[in-house]
């Protein structure tokens, strides 16, 4: 038995961004339970904190990243020759930033970074912007790659050319200059309290010695407008994709038991 599926890309990106509504809600109840109510919700905090790593915000990302991969894959076995290296190669770059989300790989390279600039020490409160340090490393990367794939984009069609454009900005904004700015705030919040005096935040859940940052709104809020751009960013690439598979009149199918 086969099944053919044709997805279409108005459906997929109604279903995906209201997944990210849904979790969007349950982050922003989180939050209001640590800020209004003085209530740690621990488990509600372990499931949906948008900061929180292994959770329901995470699966959803990491998912993006792989079908975004599946994607460029598909699209890039519809060419020939040279032309599949940049969709092959996209495809591998979202795969390593699908494994990097789910383990975290960026955040190992905060300290190491901090070491480098400043003479094995961490910085005397100085750093700003620069204070997450891994946006350093995966800043240049990312501008290399656009290097490398200029030449691809300009040959694309226009809509499909706009937009890789505006998805990558919007991810790009979320995950290094958004992360830049959370840095700054994390840096420069003065005297923080310790842990067991802030009784109403699940602090266990959260990394060593920064559950203060979790009473503080400014880095809240940048940290969820960071992870909403990223995650959007994703979804309008995915959208993307899938309109370019649709305009070649691609389909997936599925068989089922044997020929």
């Amino acid at each position: 038995m086969e099944h053919t599926l044709r997805p279409t890309p108005r459906g997929v990106l109604r279903a995906l961004f209201g997944f990210l509504a849904v979790l969007l809600v349950l982050h922003c109840s989180v939050i209001f339970s640590h800020l209004v109510l003085r209530q740690p919700m621990p488990a509600l905090s372990e499931l949906c904190d948008m900061d929180v790593e292994s959770n329901l915000p995470t699966l959803f990302n990491v998912l993006l990243f792989l079908a975004g991969a599946f994607l460029f894959y598909t699209t890039g076995l519809l060419e020939q020759g040279k032309a599949r290296r940049p969709w092959m190669l996209l495809a591998m770059v979202f795969v390593f930033l699908g494994l990097d989300e789910g383990s975290q790989i960026h955040e190992r390279l905060m300290l190491p970074m901090l070491r480098l600039m400043n003479d094995g020490g961490y910085g005397d409160g100085d750093m700003g912007l620069l204070f997450y340090a891994w946006t350093i490393p995966y800043g240049l990367a990312a501008l290399i790659l656009l290097g490398i794939l200029v030449p691809w984009l300009l040959r694309l069609d226009g809509s499909m050319r706009k937009g890789f454009i505006l998805s990558g900005a919007l991810f790009v904004t979320g995950a290094v200059v958004l992360e830049s700015i959370s840095g700054s705030i994390h840096e420069g919040v003065a005297s923080p309290p310790s842990d067991a005096e802030l009784t109403w935040l699940p602090c266990s859940l959260y990394p060593a010695s920064t559950c203060y940052l979790y009473d503080d709104l400014r880095y809240i809020v940048v940290y969820t407008l960071e992870e909403l751009a990223e995650m959007s960013g994703l979804i309008l690439c995915i959208g993307v994709l899938l309109r370019g598979l649709q305009a070649r009149n691609a389909a997936f199918r599925i068989r089922f038991g044997k020929d």
